[in-house]
């Protein structure tokens, strides 16, 4: 055995003298999630009574109102939850929004999407020692503000019109009604938010291994193959913590 070992390393060593710019992969073998731990934040959700706007003939709040959607979560919660969580951004996007069959616009919203990224620590460092941003994305989206009656037909909409229609969940997440296709999608009284959570797929050569254990509080321990299914058991575990965050927040 030893024999072997000697003749393998110069031939490990020639193969890192070619790719000298290739991150190591440090991907860690246990990833921890501890129970949500929502801050005592309340974000301000409008209807749409208040309004003379187009939108708001229409069902929708003024879009000028609609909150920021890197509001929902913040860096203090996710480390609260992620404890190995470091390297954190919040990059806000704008949504154009459209109704109805003729897809008409209602206007566009600057920050009605926010995608957070982070790594995990000692996540994909390169040969400088630096850890590599790119590991894991949460994505929020505000999809609908305004009265209780149209976010009821939008979230009934959006759950029923896909190819298979999903099932509403109304237990232990903090929202009356979410339903999961990708991602969460919540209803509150005048709001309704998705939420998503993807550990992202990394070429070969970046992990030893695909294979993590994810300790989610509360659960048993379990094996995830990143490679082969990297977001079913995120949806369940740790999405629905994700939920409680937002929706602590929006009553």
């Amino acid at each position: 055995m030893r024999k072997i070992l000697a003749a393998l390393v110069p031939a490990v060593l020639v193969l890192a003298s070619c790719t000298p710019h290739r991150p190591k992969s440090m991907l860690p073998t246990t990833v921890e999630v501890l129970a949500p731990r929502p801050d005592t934040r309340q974000v301000a959700i409008p209807s749409s009574t208040r309004c003379a706007k187009e939108e708001c003939r229409l069902g929708y709040a003024d879009l000028a109102e609609w909150p920021d959607a890197c509001s929902l979560l913040s860096q203090a919660e996710l480390k609260a939850m992620f404890p190995q969580a470091v390297k954190f951004s919040f990059s806000p996007q704008e949504i154009h929004y459209t109704e109805g069959p003729s897809g008409a616009e209602i206007g566009a919203v600057p920050r009605a999407r926010c995608s957070i990224g982070f790594a995990f620590q000692g996540d994909y460092v390169d040969d400088a020692g630096v850890t590599m941003n790119y590991g894991t994305i949460i994505s929020v989206d505000v999809y609908r503000v305004g009265s209780a009656e149209q976010m009821r037909k939008d979230f009934d909409s959006e759950r029923t019109t896909l190819a298979t229609a999903k099932p509403v969940v109304r237990h232990d997440l903090g929202a009356p009604e979410c339903f999961q296709d990708g991602g969460w999608t919540c209803r509150e009284k005048h709001i309704v938010f998705k939420v998503g959570f993807s550990y992202k797929g990394l070429p070969s050569w970046e992990r030893p291994t695909s294979d993590v254990t994810l300790k989610v509080a509360g659960r048993p321990p379990r094996t995830v193959d990143l490679a082969k299914d990297p977001d079913t058991l995120a949806l369940q575990q740790i999405g629905s913590g994700l939920v409680q965050l937002i929706a602590a927040k929006i009553h």
